[in-house]
Order: C-alpha cells, then structure tokens, then sequence
C-alpha cells in the first residue's frame, strides 16, 4: 500500500544562500524520490553507494550516495521500495541495505 507521505519541504536550509534557495524552487525532493525509485527498479538489490556508482559509470551528473540515501529513505516511507536486506557493499566495503520496489 502507497502511503504518499513524501516530504515536499524545500531542499534549500534557512540558513543557504538565496542562490540555493532559486536552484531548490526548481528542483523538488519528489524529483529526487522519483529517481530514487527509477534506479532502484533498473537496478534491484543495490546500496545507495552503488547507484551511485552505476550512475556515475554512465556518464551522468551524481550526487554523493548521502544524497540518494535521503531519497530512498523518502521513497522507503511512501510505500515505493522496500529493504532487500543487508549485504557488503562494493563501493565502501561496509554493510549496507540494498532496495527492491514493493
């Protein structure tokens, strides 16, 4: 079941510059989840780390893999993936959850 509860606050902190808070106006955390939830349905069983690094590997602009954990955590609590569990990472080498879509 779909929650719909996204975040939809601005990106942009109080405290930014109002260069950033222009930049935020265009971009929205719902662009974010729904590219969250795109890698994640291309690419089932991943750790954020490693999407970025697909990601980066097809020549497109990446953020850090803090950044797409945010977005995954959001679409995590709509209802759109789930946890696939728990495994090494490639990137890192650490534990971290991998995504699937619900």
């Amino acid at each position: 079941m779909i929650q719909n509860d996204i975040d939809l606050t601005p990106i942009a902190r109080t405290t930014d510059p109002e260069t950033s808070w222009d930049a935020a106006d265009k971009v929205s955390r719902t662009m974010g989840v729904i590219d969250a939830v795109n890698r994640v349905t291309h690419s089932p069983d991943r750790t954020a780390a490693e999407h970025v690094q697909d990601a980066a590997d097809k020549g497109m602009k990446v953020c850090r893999a803090t950044g797409i954990s945010k977005r995954i955590s959001d679409a995590e609590r709509a209802g759109l993936i789930m946890s696939a569990g728990v495994r090494r990472c490639t990137q890192s080498g650490r534990k971290a959850r991998t995504w699937r879509i619900v």
